[in-house]
């Protein structure tokens, strides 16, 4: 047989734009966007009146978002355009990154449980934050590895991709959870309830370990 290949892959390029009508809901708009971003549309137009108002809140919720700017701002239109290069990204990585932050959170819990540091809210919601941006960088590149070019460029086969899937799912659900126990927990708890968070997070670790190294018995 012959085989014949490029010598040097380029992600595909495909243009693709999507408008936004934004009506004053923030909350809306982070919903959309998100969808936007991780469904790979290249140009997003966001439609509305006084945009000007909104413009700090739409920054904010753009830097949620990995290779994503803002390209033109006026009154009844904000244009985003995403610049990701999948030859930048590497999905193993990013995971390890993501799992970091999500450790580092629960060593911050951890000393709130014991009562070593009283307020640790907006640290946590702030990791979070971090986690939730990966995590969104991770289903964007996924999606964008369904096309043969970029899961070439990206090594990926079509079981990594619903694999890392649901192992992204998994971690930014944990730092959901790690950014919500300070508001339903009081600092300072009975040591019994420490040695279960530690023998949760020992157990996450391990799981995590065995990915990272592909050790199936553990």
């Amino acid at each position: 047989e012959l085989k014949v290949k490029p010598q040097k892959l380029m992600q595909s390029v495909d243009t693709r734009k999507i408008n936004i009508d934004f009506d004053g809901n923030i909350k809306k708009l982070k919903s959309e966007l998100t969808y936007a971003y991780i469904d790979n549309y290249n140009l997003i137009h966001i439609n509305g009146n006084d945009l000007f108002n909104y413009l700090n809140d739409i920054k904010d919720i753009v830097e949620d978002f990995v290779a994503l700017e803002v390209i033109q701002k006026k009154e009844d239109v904000i244009i985003l355009k995403d610049f990701l290069n999948v030859q930048d990204v590497s999905i193993h990585d990013t995971l390890r990154r993501a799992d970091r932050v999500v450790l580092s959170m629960a060593e911050d819990v951890r000393l709130y449980l014991s009562g070593k540091r009283n307020d640790v809210t907006n640290l946590l919601m702030h990791k979070e934050k971090d986690v939730n941006r990966l995590s969104n960088l991770i289903f964007k590149t996924l999606k964008k590895s369904f096309n043969p070019n970029d899961r070439a460029i990206l090594k990926l086969d079509l079981g990594d991709i619903f694999y890392y899937w649901e192992m992204t799912l998994f971690v930014e659900k944990i730092g959901d959870q790690l950014k919500l126990m300070n508001r339903s927990i009081g600092p300072k708890v009975p040591p019994e309830c420490i040695k279960i968070f530690d023998k949760s997070i020992a157990q996450y670790m391990n799981s995590m370990k065995s990915n990272f190294t592909k050790d199936y018995d553990l």
